[in-house]
């Protein structure tokens, strides 16, 4: 096998469980890094003001093209969920990882 190191990001953002806004979501993830797969689950936050809360999050994973833009890319994709969701935070996180198509 043909194993490329890339980058996996995942974002994750609550209260996006389902519906017309978690598929715009999907077609943004297509436009701006040409794939990616989403997991449903559950958590919980604790927000700078109020109560903690529980909720169905979403979480996109991307495994963006090594670019010069990607970085841009991620910000504007996180930026966009936290808007889309109206989120008080996405969280972005990014590992190290080894891919291949089968």
């Amino acid at each position: 096998m043909n194993w490329e190191t890339r980058r996996l990001v995942r974002f994750y953002v609550g209260g996006a469980a389902s519906g017309s806004k978690v598929r715009e979501a999907d077609w943004k993830a297509i436009t701006l890094f040409g794939g990616f797969t989403r997991l449903d689950g559950w958590g919980g936050w604790e927000p700078a003001m109020g109560p903690s809360t529980q909720e169905p999050p979403s979480v996109w994973e991307i495994y963006p093209p090594d670019s010069d833009h990607e970085e841009k890319d991620v910000e504007e994709f996180a930026t966009f969920l936290k808007e889309l969701f109206q989120q008080e935070a996405v969280l972005v996180s990014v590992v190290g990882a080894a891919v291949t198509l089968v």
